[in-house]
């Protein structure tokens, strides 16, 4: 997943952070040091959520970006 990916969220992530809407936008990656793959921030329900790197295992990429 990378800046740009359109992204289907699954039905328990949703309720973890809250979101009403399972699609989202990555607008982000941010490192979180000490060897961990980077946490995403998300463009979702018109807001933006930071999102640990987890997300990988939950989401599937919609559209690609470019």
């Amino acid at each position: 997943m990378k800046v740009g990916d359109l992204i289907r969220i699954n039905s328990l992530a949703c309720r973890v952070y809250g979101l009403r809407s399972n699609v989202g936008l990555i607008v982000e990656t941010i490192s979180s040091g000490a060897d961990y793959p980077p946490d995403y921030e998300i463009l979702v329900d018109g807001r933006k959520v930071l999102v640990g790197y987890a997300i990988q295992d939950s989401a599937e990429v919609i559209n690609e970006s470019r």
